[in-house]
Parts: C-alpha cells; sequence; structure tokens
C-alpha cells in the first residue's frame, strides 16, 4: 500500500476547567492576526491539502462520502456507505468558490496531496479501478473482478489547468500489495507532494510494491505492517526520474515534505518502534518511534538525516536559504541540543517546533506544554516568521495563561531568527474539538488555515454548525 501526507493534532483527555464562551478567542498579542473569510466544507468533507497559486487562489483537496457542498458547487460520491470519492475545490482569493471536481471510482478514492506550479495544479492521488478525475478517465484503471481488485489500489498523479479541466493523468500500479494509499494514526493522508520547474517531489508510505523508474518494495518480513517511507521524482508531464525508500529496519510514515531550489528536498514524518532512516548516525531506538528530517539530493541521495527520540514530526517548511522548520510532538523526555525538554504528563504529549540549519543542526526550539495534549501539525515560513497551526489544551505561553475545553485550534507564529513569539491565538466552540492541519501563505501579511471543527466564531464571522471542516484567511494588522 502507499500512503499519499498532511495533519493535525487532537484532544482526547477529559478537562475539569472551563473554556471561554465559543468566540471568545484568546491572544498572546495586541498584532494577533484577524480573520477576514471563512469557507465552511460539509458534514461529510476530509479535507487533506492546500495550495495556493500565482493569482492568489486556493486550492483544496480531500475526499468525502455521500454529498459536498460549498455555495453553489456540489458533488455526490460514488460507491457504498463506507465508500469516498475525492475532491478538489477553488476558491477565488476572496474565498468565493471558483469550481469543484471529484476524482470519483468504485471504492476508496481521494486526493491526498497537491501542489500548484503557476495557476496549475499537480495532485498525488489513490484510487481503485476505473476512475475519473474531473470527468476525464484516469490513465491505465482496471475493471474490480477479484477482492484483491478491491482492496488493492493505486498511485494516480495529475495536472489540473486552472479553469479546473484536467490536463493528463499518470498511475502507477505495483504488484503484490499493490501500492495504495492509507491513513496515519490520525485518519490522515501520509504523504507530500510539492512542484517546481525542475519536476515534482512525492514522498508517500508504501505498504508493499510501485513500479515507478524502477520497482520498489517496502520490506513487510521486518515492518509492522511492512510500510516504509517512499521518495520519488518525476517531470511535469508526470515520468518518473528516480525513486528511493527513505527508511530502514522496522520502518515509518511521511508527514510532510519540501523541495529544494536546485532540486531534491527534504521529508519529516515518524519511524516506527525501533525503526530508523537512512543517513543517520545514532541506532534507533528499540522502545519508541522518533520524529525524523531527512533531506535529499536532486538525485535523492540523503545528504543528512536528524532524529528526535520519542516524538513525531507533522509539518514541515523551508526557507529561502534552505533552513527548515519542523513542527509535531513528543511523549517522551529528552533535550535538544543540550537543553532538557519540558517533560510530559502520563501520556499526553507537548507540541514541538524546531528550527535546523541547512546542515540539520537544530538553532533554536519552542514547546507549547500544557498538562494535556498539545500538537503542531502545520507549518509555513511567513516572510520571516513561521505560522504554525494544531490543536492545544490550557497551558501558559510568554506569561500568557489559555484555557481549552475538549480542545481549541491555535496558530502561532514565531520569530524565524530566534524562535521568539510574534503573536498566538487560539479560537473554537465550547463543546467540539478543532484543529489547525495546513498553513498556507497568501502574502506576506496574509495567510489562511485548512482545519476541522464545527459552530464557532472566529472575530466577525461564523463558522457554520453542520460543517466538519473550514478554511480561513487571516490578515495581520
Amino acid at each position: 500500500m502507499l500512503s499519499l501526507v498532511l495533519l493535525v493534532g487532537c484532544r482526547r483527555a477529559a478537562r475539569s476547567q472551563e473554556k471561554p464562551p465559543a468566540g471568545d478567542a484568546q491572544s498572546v498579542a495586541d498584532n494577533a492576526p484577524k480573520a477576514e473569510w471563512a469557507v465552511a466544507l460539509g458534514p461529510q468533507a476530509r479535507p487533506h491539502a492546500v495550495a495556493v497559486r500565482e493569482d492568489g487562489s486556493l486550492l483544496v483537496a480531500g475526499d468525502f462520502s455521500d454529498h459536498l457542498q460549498v455555495g453553489p458547487l456540489q458533488l455526490t460520491a460514488h460507491g457504498g456507505a463506507h465508500d469516498t470519492d475525492g475532491f478538489l475545490l477553488a476558491l477565488e482569493p476572496d474565498g468565493t468558490p471558483a469550481w469543484l471536481l471529484s476524482l470519483s471510482g468504485p471504492r476508496i478514492d481521494r486526493i491526498d496531496a497537491i501542489a500548484a506550479l503557476g495557476d496549475d495544479v499537480f495532485v498525488a492521488a489513490t484510487t481503485t479501478g476505473i476512475a475519473t478525475l474531473g470527468g476525464v478517465r484516469v490513465d491505465g484503471g482496471v475493471e474490480i473482478r477479484t477482492m484483491q481488485d478491491l482492496e488493492s489500489g493505486s498511485l494516480v498523479l495529475g495536472r489540473i489547468d486552472p479553469t479546473g479541466k484536467t490536463s493528463w493523468t499518470r498511475r502507477f500500479r505495483g504488484s503484490g500489495d499493490i501500492a495504495t494509499a492509507g491513513a496515519d494514526r490520525d485518519g490522515q493522508p501520509a504523504a507530500g507532494l510539492t512542484a517546481a520547474t525542475i519536476g515534482l517531489f512525492l514522498t508517500a508510505n508504501l505498504q508493499g510494491s510501485v513500479e515507478l523508474d524502477q520497482p520498489v518494495a517496502s520490506h513487510p518480513e521486518e515492518a509492522l505492517p511492512g510500510e516504509d517511507v517512499l521518495a520519488a521524482s518525476f517531470t511535469l508531464d508526470g515520468a518518473p526520474m528516480a525513486s528511493t525508500l527513505l527508511t530502514t529496519a522496522k520502518g515509518g510514515t511521511p508527514h510532510a515534505a519540501v523541495q529544494g531550489p536546485g532540486g531534491g528536498g527534504a521529508v519529516a514524518g515518524e519511524t516506527f518502534f525501533g525503526g530508523s532512516v537512512v543517513a543517520a548516525h545514532e541506532p534507533p531506538p528499540p522502545d519508541s518511534a522518533s520524529m525524523f528530517v531527512v533531506a535529499v539530493d536532486a538525485d535523492l541521495r540523503p545528504r543528512w538525516a536528524w532524529l528526535l527520540n520519542g516524538a513525531t514530526a507533522d509539518g514541515l517548511a523551508v526557507s529561502d536559504d534552505g533552513e527548515l522548520t519542523v513542527v509535531g510532538s513528543y511523549g517522551k523526555a529528552g533535550e535538544i541540543d543540550g537543553r532538557p525538554m519540558p517533560a510530559p504528563v502520563a501520556a499526553d504529549n507537548h507540541a514541538l517546533v524546531v528550527r535546523l540549519d541547512e546542515g540539520g543542526v537544530p538553532r533554536w526550539w519552542r514547546a507549547i506544554a500544557g498538562p494535556f495534549d498539545d500538537d503542531l501539525r502545520a507549518v509555513a515560513q511567513l516572510g520571516d516568521a513561521i505560522v504554525t497551526g494544531g490543536t492545544a489544551g490550557s497551558f501558559d505561553l510568554d506569561g500568557k495563561s489559555f484555557a481549552s475545553w475538549p480542545g481549541d485550534a491555535v496558530i502561532w507564529a514565531l520569530s524565524a531568527t530566534d524562535g521568539s513569539t510574534r503573536w498566538l491565538r487560539t479560537f473554537g466552540s465550547p463543546d467540539e474539538v478543532e484543529s489547525v492541519f495546513a498553513v498556507a501563505p497568501l502574502s506576506d501579511h496574509r495567510f489562511a488555515v485548512l482545519g476541522t471543527g464545527r459552530g464557532f466564531r472566529v472575530d466577525d464571522l461564523d463558522v457554520a454548525p453542520d460543517a466538519s471542516a473550514f478554511v480561513i484567511a487571516f490578515r495581520e494588522p
């Protein structure tokens, strides 16, 4: 199977403190951003990825069951009650829905990752059987005749023009356990896609095998359940150029990827218990998973790797000078660059931000360390600042206390130079868990977030109570 990336935190533990009324957003600074517009997705939508085109329009991708409606646009899913179709939504710079297309097949279909280049968008998706993308038949589909066909899927790449028309599709099948997209621990896909004039860079979770520039197979006899991190590059026409596995021993799963200006890039994710990654200088810990970041050159040869025991990486961003910011969570006491991290309480996690230089050496790190689960799942470079997003419960930061029940969405901006807080704000309802799992820069002072939650107020905007996901655009003062 091939799991295609992205992703968010969740609150699970019960709390005794009261949460502020819905819409009572809390901020650590007066210069915190204000919401400009919000778009609610229907109750059956599961968004996975977001991208921004050169004209400032926003693209959102994921999957849905039954029915999806965004403003006047709507789609109806095919298949049964537990089946899904993928969707790709285009929003104008002011949030107005422009067009909506589907990836539709007989069983499980979804768009896992997207990347914009100019005004076009590339998609990485998973589909079973004969499927269509925007009404165009996906190349290489086969009819489902056996249970193996039903349970197997294949990796699909596609290119969509600015009007929402499909330019081309490419399907990559495997043998044995066919390469197909699964989900990570929170039900989100495990893949990343970036696009540049030199080509496409894909990372995915491989369970089984896939035919790219060469046959690539995971190691099911060693891993449970046999998952490895795949990195692959393609031309802008979808032709495979290079591919490799980045995990060793017990394997792992990717959660984010970025592309370097001269080719190659970096991948962040989580190794499994006892797993490790290529280029790692230390043996894998046998008792816990590890956060990892691996940098590769244009030929996908590993340049360096950085690991943190007892943690997972969920988001990754790259600056113009090649420095990386990785976000995620950790559940085990440890240290970074000789400085001890706040110890988690019981089985709960702390949220973490780490800045790495272009050689993979930590420059600074920050944590949100409350008494319950906190998690950062998204990060983006916004000018000289870093904007992160996720879920947080009650916590103290820079002399201010934040109360949350059962869990609020949090967005936090930090200085790229030293990690100091620029601003932080939370928002959410008193009855639901809200989370941010993608951040997309729109301009130097504007950005959009993609998340899950319903029935809350952000500044003067109401998010519909029957929505399951949202897109909100913010502007800094």
